[in-house]
């Protein structure tokens, strides 16, 4: 990959019109200059650098599963070639799907979750979805199923959501007016930031996608969670329904919902957000 961060990355924005997409412009998105362009270990461009001793996760190219929770735990992964790996989860079941988990030694709070991923087919039409300030999902751990969710819909439209508990704990999704191209058959590069910002009361979300899968990254997304962002069953988990998550939590999460697809370079990483 030849990577162009700091020159005008120009991403295709279209607007919804009936049933049909039209397209509006072709914005030029000039990113300003830093003192320092930083790689992490897999030749990723990094958008925030890693915090200095920050924890650091990258997927095992030749033991994919090393490291990682996995659910269902019998998902199988069939290597394609150049440090991709595929797995098919499609159901007649909307929002089932494969979670690969990283947990973490000393817990996740500002962090950087990337991964290159490749659409062969899809069941239902649902997304690709990172998660910050995670814990496990599952029944048997309602309150501490906790998560952000930044997700890549299979159409090419994005959003972020809040978990606060699991089952009816999700709050409204707060949709980018970016829509990039299907991903249908190409790769394309996906990553979710979250950090806390005003002293730890509030968290900052944003969404950044790698359209051409060249190093070329552009942000489509960006929300802040400072209180309002509400899910419908206040009190649960002795929660308000607007809880912030700005606490650290043990795992991050890679979420894909009924599909076949290929995953490569995936990271997680501890930031600075500072550095920018």
């Amino acid at each position: 990959m030849q990577p162009n961060f700091f020159a005008a990355n120009r991403l295709p924005i279209w607007a919804a019109a009936g049933a049909c997409s039209v397209l509006v412009a072709t914005v030029a998105i000039v990113l300003g200059s830093t003192p320092d362009i930083h790689y992490d270990k897999l030749g990723v461009l990094e958008i925030y650098p890693t915090k200095t001793g920050g924890y650091e996760w990258y997927f095992n190219a030749t033991n994919p599963k090393a490291g990682l929770l996995i659910s269902p735990a019998a998902t199988q992964f069939h290597s394609v070639g150049d440090g991709a790996w595929r797995i098919s989860r499609e159901t007649d079941h909307d929002n089932d799907g494969v979670r690969i988990y990283v947990p973490s030694p000393i817990m996740w709070k500002d962090i950087e979750i990337t991964g290159y991923v490749k659409l062969n087919s899809h069941s239902f039409e649902e997304e690709f979805a990172w998660a910050a300030r995670s814990g496990k999902h599952s029944q048997d751990n309602v309150c501490g199923a906790t998560a952000y969710f930044g997700a890549l819909g299979f159409s090419g439209n994005s959003w972020f959501q809040k978990k606060v508990f699991h089952g009816y704990g999700y709050t409204d999704k707060r949709h980018s007016n970016v829509l990039i191209d299907p991903l249908q058959n190409r790769w394309v590069g996906f990553k979710l930031i979250a950090y806390n910002i005003d002293s730890d009361r509030a968290v900052n979300l944003e969404l950044w996608v790698d359209d051409k899968a060249d190093n070329n990254w552009a942000k489509v997304a960006q929300s802040v969670d400072s209180g309002g962002w509400s899910h419908d069953y206040p009190g649960t988990c002795a929660k308000p329904g607007d809880h912030i998550i700005t606490d650290p939590r043990p795992r991050a999460l890679f979420r894909v919902d009924n599909a076949t697809f290929e995953i490569k370079n995936l990271s997680v990483r501890e930031i600075d957000s500072r550095a920018r």
